[in-house]
């Protein structure tokens, strides 16, 4: 019934990864659905030969879909003032890597079906009530909600000025925005109340303003109808993406039948690894050493590691005159350059320099006049 009422419309794309959300709205739209002229589905990767978009790209046909798959270079830098201009300095800038296809999406669509959030809404949050620590959900939350490479920027950016260690600040907030959650008797559905709330209106909505420079999103995991069914759902029930799995199964055999990009086996194959399961993952392990050739796995490995990379980042965190500097010494900024060029998987410090660029751009662009 969601789907039906945002695909009744418009030219619509849909983006698809390998992933099972936009799996699952893809398993709403019939073979011979009178949407599939209006429809156009894409999807993208770091490499041409990229696990995600072949996974799209067997997804979509067998929905007969219009598809285009998509190979993301190196544009952050050219964009930077466009994504700042979207995201308004809410995400990591390289986290937007949608941007790098804005003018495709325009030009095939004025409305895209955006699955956030169904990645929450249909699985658990990883807490055992019977293993929650003395100190209760606060702790538990902390843990979930720190990025690992974080705490370059706690002890650099923020801790200089603050009155209170950035730690207990995260700590007290944290405990006081669980108390505005309620008696919820689930702890884990308690921290995913939490990060609906929290997580989602600071992060996952800022990547929907990038999509908007190009078509309108359009959001069945933000629908009333689902929120209000998630919330009657029992955490046992959509834990390990169970619901999810067996509606694909059950609803979509074909999609179902399609590898998820999570364990490399379809769904009706979702346990234990086979003998050929290991093989092959072998095989492509030993042929990618043979050929001396890194998997590249996130954006910022695209957009950092490269020469013109290298050079963005000395003009947006080392330029004389950055507003950033007010904020945190260029000495500093210097270190973690030379630390991340040495070994840039060290520490997460790709997290760390992305999350660092995201506020120098911002501040360049709306923070002149703010001072640290």
């Amino acid at each position: 019934e969601v789907m039906n009422d945002l695909t009744a419309a418009g030219r619509i794309a849909l983006p698809i990864s390998g992933g099972l959300d936009s799996r699952s709205t893809v398993a709403t739209i019939a073979p011979d659905s009178p949407a599939h002229a209006r429809l156009w589905a894409y999807s993208y990767g770091y490499s041409d030969d990229s696990v995600e978009t072949r996974i799209a790209k067997e997804v979509a046909a067998a929905r007969g879909l219009a598809f285009d798959a998509f190979t993301i270079g190196p544009y952050l830098f050219d964009r930077l003032p466009d994504i700042i201009a979207a995201a308004e300095g809410f995400q990591d800038v390289t986290q937007a890597r949608q941007s790098a296809v804005s003018g495709e999406i325009a030009a095939h669509a004025a409305y895209l079906i955006a699955a956030h959030w169904g990645d929450v809404f249909l699985d658990d949050m990883g807490v055992d009530p019977s293993t929650v620590p003395d100190g209760g959900l606060v702790d538990v939350a902390v843990g979930k909600f720190h990025k690992t490479g974080s705490d370059w920027l706690l002890e650099h950016l923020c801790r200089p000025h603050s009155r209170v260690a950035p730690q207990q600040f995260l700590r007290d907030m944290t405990s006081a925005e669980l108390e505005r959650a309620g008696a919820v008797t689930d702890p884990d559905f308690t921290i995913k109340i939490l990060k609906t709330e929290q997580w989602s209106a600071r992060w996952t909505t800022a990547s929907l303003r990038m999509f908007q420079a190009a078509a309108f999103p359009r959001l069945p995991f933000y629908d009333a109808r689902l929120v209000d069914f998630f919330c009657t759902v029992p955490t046992s029930f959509v834990a390990g993406r169970r619901l999810q799995i067996d509606y694909l199964k059950r609803y979509a055999s074909d999609l179902a039948r399609v590898p998820w990009q999570v364990t490399g086996r379809d769904l009706y194959r979702n346990g234990e690894d086979s003998a050929a399961d290991v093989a092959r993952r072998a095989v492509r392990k030993g042929w990618r050493v043979l050929r001396r050739r890194k998997v590249i796995e996130r954006n910022w490995e695209v957009q950092f590691l490269g020469a013109a990379g290298r050079a963005g980042l000395e003009r947006w965190l080392l330029r004389p005159g950055l507003a950033l500097h007010e904020f945190v010494a260029p000495r500093d900024v210097r270190t973690l350059l030379d630390a991340f060029a040495r070994d840039p998987y060290a520490e997460k410090r790709g997290y760390t320099v992305s999350m660092l660029l995201t506020f120098s751009a911002w501040l360049e662009q709306y923070g002149r006049g703010v001072t640290g």
